[in-house]
């Protein structure tokens, strides 16, 4: 199985991004037809928060059923196990949460440079995610 490469790579996650933070902002602005603009900030976030880990659980159980987000599929490209085998659900989520530490302050940074290095400079081109969940993107066939 032939790796993804890293312009697919960064071209499903735009994809998939765009259409998180599109949901994300729908679920707010529903929040705030609602509820009104009186809501406090801190209750936003929490809220907007929680729409994306919920979200970002979608990708996974994308992932999980099929080996593919939108994004993915758009490119052809899929997330098997190290092995070659279909990704389970436990798979799925470990490779999906691992983005956490994306964004966390400062460190967050470092975090994705971190990724995008292991993209660049590994044959498999696996991002931390896919170490700790023993994974990686292939092209489809």
């Amino acid at each position: 199985m032939q790796s993804a490469t890293f312009l697919q790579r960064l071209l499903a996650f735009l994809i998939d991004a765009t259409l998180l933070l599109l949901a994300q902002a729908l679920v707010l602005f529903v929040v705030l037809l609602v509820f009104g603009l009186d809501i406090p900030e801190a209750h936003l976030l929490a809220i907007g928060g929680l729409a994306g880990l919920v979200l970002d659980s979608g990708l996974a159980w994308q992932e999980a059923n099929g080996g593919g987000t939108f994004g993915k599929r758009l490119l052809k490209i899929r997330v098997v196990r190290a092995d070659g085998g279909n990704v389970g659900y436990r798979q799925a989520f470990i490779r999906n949460f691992a983005r956490l530490g994306w964004q966390v302050p400062t460190f967050g940074a470092l975090f994705l440079l971190a990724d995008a290095l292991l993209l660049l400079a590994q044959p498999r081109r696996q991002r931390i995610g896919d170490l700790l969940a023993e994974t990686r993107v292939v092209r489809v066939q």
